[in-house]
């Protein structure tokens, strides 16, 4: 017998108990207790069918969570398959590199529409930086692609909030030399651990694609802030951005 079989019976042998009352009670006092039992009927009733479904969510989450699971491991496992001399320490570094790509990304796009707002107005650096930004993802797109190629398993982190503004333009292109040569000793140390894991692969891999890149991108900002600490005023800032526009390494 349930909780609802329970409650009905108590309030039914109520009932029948002032029924046989000497003193009966009003028909009123008598209808407000059969309301009563009834919504504690009722009450008990809905308990019953909320613990049931409540019960059923609970079944399907765990079926869905385990489902989720299966096929995690069973992509795992397909990835497996294709994976040869990747070393687990390559992977974690491959995978530490796309998210200071992405980084890099996610600040120069802020240097981009920083120089583009009404204040500053600085179109040049504002393309440079916004093409500095898409190179960056082309990059973390590129080695992610690459795992996959070799069976590793991308992890993402979450992308730290970039500097929101800059004192001058000169302080903005130091920000981002600064940030190149990080993320090319990232790439340089990453080719050593592939030569000490015997993985030709991926040192041909770097070479190919980041290496000389990194280095051009690095003379390419040396030669800005060379430009801009010569000029040293607000003139020179003017005169420096609109020969950016123009493509001041055009032809390099």
């Amino acid at each position: 017998m349930n909780d609802v079989e329970i409650n009905g019976r108590i309030w039914m042998g109520r009932l029948r108990s002032l029924d046989t009352c000497p003193n009966r009670p009003s028909w009123h006092f008598r209808h407000s207790v059969c309301v009563l039992a009834f919504n504690s009927k009722l009450y008990g009733f809905l308990n019953l069918k909320k613990k049931k479904f409540l019960d059923l969510q609970k079944k399907k989450k765990k079926k869905t969570k385990d489902m989720a699971l299966c096929f995690r491991n069973i992509k795992r496992h397909m990835c497996m398959l294709m994976r040869q001399n990747f070393a687990k320490s390559c992977e974690s570094k491959l995978n530490d590199q796309i998210n200071m790509e992405l980084k890099a990304c996610h600040q120069y796009l802020a240097m981009a529409y920083h120089f583009d707002r009404s204040d500053i107005s600085s179109p040049g650096l504002h393309r440079f930086f916004l093409q500095s930004s898409m190179e960056e993802r082309e990059h973390a797109e590129k080695i992610m692609k690459y795992m996959n190629k070799r069976g590793g398993l991308i992890v993402l982190s979450s992308v730290p909030e970039p500097l929101p503004c800059f004192a001058s333009s000169l302080d903005a292109l130091k920000q981002a030399l600064k940030m190149e040569l990080e993320v090319n000793q990232h790439l340089l140390d990453l080719h050593t651990l592939a030569g000490e894991e015997s993985d030709p692969n991926l040192c041909d891999f770097i070479e190919a694609n980041f290496l000389q890149e990194q280095v051009d991108g690095q003379k390419i900002l040396a030669d800005y802030i060379c430009q801009l600490e010569k000029a040293q005023s607000d003139v020179g800032d003017y005169l420096f951005d609109k020969y950016m526009g123009v493509g001041m390494h055009a032809n390099k």
